[in-house]
């Protein structure tokens, strides 16, 4: 009887763990505690930290809505992001990683992104070129078909916080 009592309570502790979790961490939660009314006098920055479970350390990122700069491609919207393990993630898989999206001032869609990945010594680094009148995308030096109004992460985000 004893075992049924402590098996119970262990269950319980989980499942309260576990919805404390999902309620703090669901994006809902996240985007409703943003405060739209003061985005023009705050810093267009979002740090957070990650947790697992939400109680073990797994990392921290920030996202960086850098406005119009001047690139290759013209004047374009950019925003950036950064992210590394923490805490004892770190000890067994070590990243960083650091996303770049260059957006189309008007339409907001993605026309560039870079992505560079470095894990245990090893880096990575990915570009993406977007043609969105021409429903393609180029990766790797290869072309491929997309829909229309394909984003990538970082336009993804920024395109749901501006939602109604």
């Amino acid at each position: 009887m004893e075992k049924k009592i402590y098996f119970c309570l262990i269950i319980a502790v989980l499942i309260s763990t576990v919805g404390f979790y999902n309620i703090q961490n669901s994006i809902k939660t996240i985007l409703n505690k943003i405060d739209i009314s003061r985005l023009g006098q705050q810093q267009k920055q979002l740090y957070y930290k990650v947790y697992l479970f939400g109680v073990i350390p797994a990392g921290q990122a920030l996202l960086e809505d850098l406005g119009i700069t001047n690139d290759s491609d013209g004047k374009l919207y950019h925003l950036s992001a950064k992210a590394q393990a923490s805490g004892l993630i770190s000890k067994f898989y070590p990243f960083r990683i650091s996303l770049d999206s260059y957006l189309e001032p008007y339409s907001m869609l993605p026309v560039v992104f870079r992505q560079a990945l470095e894990t245990k010594g090893k880096k990575t680094v990915k570009e993406v070129k977007y043609d969105q009148q021409n429903n393609e995308m180029q990766i790797f030096n290869k072309m491929r078909s997309i829909l229309t109004q394909t984003y990538e992460p970082l336009s993804a985000v920024y395109m749901l916080r501006h939602a109604n």
